[in-house]
């Protein structure tokens, strides 16, 4: 079909079988506070402190402290995965595997049936799940400062005779990270949009030491985030141009619109040197720029920007218009010489 479609954001709630580990889709840390006196667990961001976390998203500790009352507070850690879905999801056997020393505990939708270490000394856990809205919960309730648990995954149940289970993805592997059935439905279409993929209308994104990296535990963050993990970043570079790979399809990227020059040139690099030649990578300065409702949130800080001396005299279309121009002039730089693989506007229609 010579139309192209846009992708969802990538998010706990959503009905697609992206990938086929389960928790690169799962949400950012949730912290919460359990009372060892009572053995309740507030979901309250006030009741419980931020959690740290380390580069790739993994929690490094948990706090304890007294409460108003004299008891002792705990911190844990908890994310949900396929949340309020109605059990639109797969049923059956999950494998859950993590790195580090602590307790790691599953429920809702999932029963731990077998649990231990692999032969290369890994934690696992398999899980029964049997769909509802509830979805499947994941939670820290302990972990070592000097070797805390991380680097998780909760890989899907076999389909069509395909295992995934130990499919741990790095760019360049022969696997995809992608879900058999996520790419039938997606193949065809020849014009893949990653505005939501990226979470465009909600970056936060700055630097490219903001981005969302190939290694980080999950591949997406929500509207909002999370108080713990604030930074809305969507997924990363390597996984969408793997996924226009796999579909043969061609890209069309959105960059951030408060991205420095470093992270529009480091992203279009990666694009240059990685997408399958023959295809061509369409690029779009933000999204409906002009857009003031509730969750656009470019349209508010290009009005900002009017706002500085640099800019004195200019509207925002003016300010929009200079800032769309320089990222595309990056891309047009890296692109120098092949130019048939990368387009600076937008194609003719978009379908989603």
């Amino acid at each position: 079909m010579s139309v192209g479609m846009n992708l969802e954001n990538v998010v706990d709630w959503s009905p697609a079988w992206t990938f086929t580990d389960a928790f690169q889709a799962s949400r950012p840390w949730i912290s919460q506070a359990f009372n060892t006196a009572t053995w309740n667990t507030s979901w309250y961001a006030a009741d419980a402190p931020l959690l740290s976390l380390d580069a790739r998203g993994n929690p490094t500790s948990l706090a304890t402290w007294q409460n108003a009352a004299g008891q002792t507070m705990k911190q844990v850690a908890g994310t949900l995965m396929f949340r309020s879905l109605g059990g639109g999801y797969p049923g059956g056997v999950y494998r859950a595997e993590w790195d580090g020393t602590g307790t790691v505990v599953f429920g809702l939708d999932a029963v731990t049936i077998a649990s231990g270490r692999t032969s290369t000394g890994r934690n696992y856990a398999d899980l029964q799940v049997t769909p509802s809205d509830n979805g499947i919960y994941l939670r820290i309730d302990a972990t070592s400062p000097t070797d805390p648990v991380r680097d998780f995954h909760v890989w899907m149940p076999d389909w069509q005779g395909q295992h995934f289970a130990g499919q741990r993805w790095q760019p360049g592997d022969s696997f995809s990270p992608f879900h058999p059935l996520f790419l039938q439905r997606l193949a065809p279409f020849h014009t893949i949009r990653f505005m939501g993929m990226q979470e465009t209308n909600t970056s936060g994104i700055r630097t490219w030491a903001d981005r969302r990296d190939a290694l980080d535990i999950r591949q997406g963050s929500g509207s909002g985030g999370t108080p713990s993990e604030p930074i809305v970043n969507g997924m990363s570079v390597e996984y969408m141009v793997q996924l226009a790979n796999d579909l043969n399809a061609n890209p069309w990227f959105n960059m951030p619109h408060m991205a420095d020059d470093d992270f529009v040139r480091n992203f279009a690099t990666y694009v240059r040197d990685h997408l399958k030649p023959g295809l061509t990578a369409y690029v779009e300065w933000s999204n409906e720029i002009w857009n003031f409702g509730w969750g656009f949130e470019a349209s508010q800080w290009v009005s900002e920007q009017t706002k500085l001396p640099a800019n004195a005299g200019l509207d925002n279309w003016q300010v929009a218009g200079h800032e769309a121009k320089r990222d595309l002039d990056i891309w047009s730089n890296v692109f120098a010489g092949q130019n048939s693989r990368r387009a600076t506007h937008r194609p003719r229609r978009s379908i989603g």
